[in-house]
């Protein structure tokens, strides 16, 4: 209602406006000839004028989303608005005709002599009201398009997430149950506490929100107990150091951002190598960025897998929320580990999708 109110009170202002520039221009052509200005007169013949060609803007808009002007239709279309604007023109002279002569008592012409003097000149008139509209029309309708394709994109995006998700976790729960298993004879203690981490981390991750991004604080929670199951699993072969500024904890991530990473150093790092290995977490905040790094010991790029789901999603989806002002880099060299690096603009309010800022 709001908006429709807006428009309407718009398009009387823009008529309002020619029709006070067109009586700004006939008083200086008077002024020029020495001729008196008659205001009242003047301005009556004005707005009756320019009034009377815009009571039919609601038409032409009418018409452009109707029949639209465009490259496939133009040859059937074109015809159509040039006889509209025909018609209307001796339609617009008759109001014109009426507010002068009927409302305000002032002279004015009659209706053959003002379509012999001006029909072309009106016509024209009426077409670029015509082209203006169509204008106005086509923005809309890319405006409306953009926003259409942000929304599938959010749902693309967030379909991909879940996907994401239903991958991860089948590679996950096999390892772990495989880990389980191995202990339930040899530990049973330990095969314990790993169903127990095992519990927790499934319903946290099950009860998480829907949004795109959790605060750091609550991914670290979740982190926490997949790195339980990962220490029942391998014991002693895996050092876990961590250097998190207690500051960065309130800032947003992507959901299910952290998990990936560790898992890749462990698979790729960890497992790969004999004797113990160390994986290390870091977040910090850079300026108006979040820095997030995990590093492992392993035998780094030149025999490590290549980029798998893991990473490879989560660069995907750091593109997505947060297009050029984030990212994911890896730094490694034969032999010295393999250290992967995230970026993301700092922020304690959800942002919207790259996709959803285009609209």
């Amino acid at each position: 209602m709001r908006s429709t109110a807006w428009r309407w009170g718009l398009g009387a202002l823009v008529w309002t406006v020619l029709a006070l520039l067109s009586a700004s221009q006939w008083a200086v052509s008077l002024a020029a000839d020495g001729r008196p200005i008659a205001w009242g007169p003047l301005l009556a013949n004005r707005f009756a004028d320019w009034y009377s060609c815009g009571i039919f803007t609601p038409l032409f808009f009418w018409l452009a989303r109707r029949f639209p002007i465009d490259r496939q239709r133009w040859l059937r279309h074109v015809p159509l608005h040039l006889g509209l604007a025909a018609v209307l023109t001796p339609a617009k002279f008759a109001l014109q005709r009426w507010a002068m002569v009927d409302l305000a008592g002032l002279p004015f012409p009659p209706l053959t002599v003002m379509l012999a003097r001006t029909f072309i000149s009106e016509n024209i008139a009426f077409w670029c009201v015509i082209a203006a509209v169509h204008a106005l029309v086509f923005h809309q309708r890319v405006r409306e398009r953009e926003a259409l394709t942000a929304r599938m994109r959010v749902r693309l995006s967030e379909a991909q997430l879940e996907a994401l998700a239903a991958r991860l976790h089948p590679h996950f729960l096999f390892n772990t149950l495989q880990g389980i298993s191995t202990l339930v004879y040899r530990d049973p203690a330990a095969a314990d506490a790993m169903l127990g981490h095992l519990s927790t981390l499934l319903r946290k991750a099950l009860t998480r929100g829907q949004g795109h991004e959790v605060p750091l604080s609550e991914e670290l929670a979740l982190l926490d107990e997949y790195l339980a199951i990962v220490q029942a699993r391998f014991g002693d072969r895996v050092r876990i150091t961590r250097a998190v500024d207690g500051a960065v904890l309130p800032c947003l991530v992507p959901q299910l951002l952290l998990q990936p990473l560790v898992e890749n150093a462990i698979e790729h790092g960890i497992a790969r190598r004999a004797g113990t290995g160390t994986i290390g977490l870091e977040a910090r905040r850079d300026g108006e960025t979040l820095v997030i790094a995990v590093r492992d010991d392993g035998p780094g790029l030149a025999q490590a897998a290549p980029e798998g789901v893991g990473l490879g999603s989560t660069r995907q989806r750091l593109e997505e929320l947060y297009g050029g002002r984030g990212g994911l880099t890896l730094d490694s060299g034969a032999g010295a580990g393999l250290t992967v690096t995230v970026r993301i603009p700092w922020h304690e309010q959800p942002v919207l999708l790259a996709a959803e800022a285009v609209a």
